[in-house]
């Protein structure tokens, strides 16, 4: 399955369990389940404009472009699991590939034996661009294939996200033993010390699994290691490296097309009219006071790209992670908001922000995310697998999506080389 393929599918899925309102004057039903976990689809940390003037009490919303749209898949954990999952460490290899290269690291791991007999399979879910929890272990389709079949359940955690650190800092030159070979090859030895060092596992099959690029990293075990690997289950995984994501905005367009033809349109013409506003120091002061942005907004490249992508994200954030529902409710209010159509998308994004935040800019992003020290943080890690490894960009190249050519491929280009420097 191709990745254009693989997002379509999974688009079509959340399209067509979302039933369409027939009451353009009234929002649809929203039916939540109880103690269902709202994936936290806006992280925010809300921060100062101006650390350094104290009469200034601004706050501006913290890198909601990329970071949003990845994390693992939400969890329920029921009440009363008999057991819950042990956290432990294995040494692994900093670099897998350099056998003169002994430096070494701890990767975090959980496991869970509750439904483990012996001869049963170990059921390996897969870290991606997140830090690990126990939840993972205690419910979903890991839980359920692993007590159904007498399996041993684990979570490994993904190198440089987390706990699981391979260097001292994320500088360029420590972040290039971040690929996903090196990550295979923590797998491979990974299932090779469980086996040993447990005498129940030495005959057990091996089961991975990965939702988004976790499962892209579950199909490529299977690839490269089948000796290892007997089974892998991948939900919603791109398959191929591919520099010019430009699909994903299509998938993005169709499916608030599914929700509404005239939310599309309205989306469409604001983009138009907000780059007609962009063009005169007036039109840039209105379009800055409607979106909330946190300095006027920069029209020079590629700050201007970048601001368009954060409007486009909005949406995109809406539509990836929608329960039945979620882009008829966000729709409505696009449609049904008073004033021009820019007013209108506006509106709705800042329904995005919390409390006083505002709407970051290009160069406060790379202020986040440029700086190597380690944090509990997942973004820059991320930019740089995609930068030198993946592509998987987003762009607006397609004419058949409503975002207009407002950040293209040049766009996340020069961004890789701003985070970076590497060409």
């Amino acid at each position: 399955m191709t990745v254009l393929s693989s997002l379509f599918l999974l688009m079509c899925i959340i399209a067509a369990e979302s039933k369409i309102f027939q009451n353009p004057q009234e929002p649809p039903p929203k039916d939540v389940s109880i103690d269902r976990d709202i994936f936290p689809v806006w992280a925010n940390i809300t921060q100062r404009v101006d650390h350094f003037n104290p009469v200034d009490k601004r706050t501006r919303t913290m890198g909601q472009i990329f970071r949003r749209r990845h994390g693992p898949p939400p969890t329920d954990v029921p009440i009363g699991r008999a057991s819950s999952p042990v956290w432990a460490n294995i040494t692994q290899m900093v670099d897998h590939f350099n056998h003169a290269d002994k430096r070494t690291w701890s990767m975090r791991y959980i496991h869970n034996d509750e439904c483990f007999k012996r001869g049963g399979p170990m059921v390996i879910t897969l870290g991606g661009e997140w830090t690990i929890s126990t939840a993972d272990l205690m419910t979903g389709a890991v839980y359920d294939i692993a007590c159904e079949n007498g399996g041993y359940m684990f979570d490994t955690e993904h190198r440089y996200y987390g706990e699981s650190q391979p260097m001292s800092d994320w500088t360029s030159e420590n972040l290039k033993y971040l690929s996903a070979d090196q990550a295979l090859a923590d797998l491979a030895y990974f299932i090779k010390y469980q086996k040993k060092n447990n005498k129940d596992l030495q005959n057990s099959s091996v089961i991975v699994m990965g939702a988004s690029y976790s499962a892209t990293l579950a199909t490529w075990a299977r690839i490269k290691y089948p000796h290892l690997v007997d089974i892998a289950y991948a939900s919603s995984g791109p398959l191929n490296s591919k520099v010019d994501l430009y699909e994903y905005y299509e998938v993005v367009g169709d499916s608030l097309a599914l929700a509404s033809s005239s939310c599309v349109e309205v989306i469409r013409s604001a983009i138009s009219e907000i780059e007609t506003l962009l063009e005169t120091e007036e039109g840039i002061a209105n379009a800055s006071t409607l979106f909330k942005t946190c300095q006027p907004i920069n029209v020079t490249e590629p700050s201007r790209s970048f601001f368009f992508n954060t409007v486009a994200d909005t949406f995109a954030g809406l539509v990836q992670y929608a329960y039945p529902g979620d882009i008829e409710r966000g729709c409505f209010l696009v449609e049904n908001t008073t004033g021009s159509n820019v007013e209108k998308v506006a509106s709705y994004i800042r329904t995005q922000y919390s409390g006083d935040s505002c709407m970051l800019s290009y160069s406060s992003f790379l202020d986040l995310y440029t700086p190597t020290n380690i944090t509990s943080e997942m973004t820059r890690q991320w930019l740089y697998q995609i930068c030198t490894e993946f592509g998987w960009f987003q762009t607006s190249t397609s004419n058949k999506q409503p975002f207009g050519n407002t950040f293209p491929l040049d766009f996340y280009i020069q961004l890789c080389k701003d985070l970076f420097g590497v060409e």
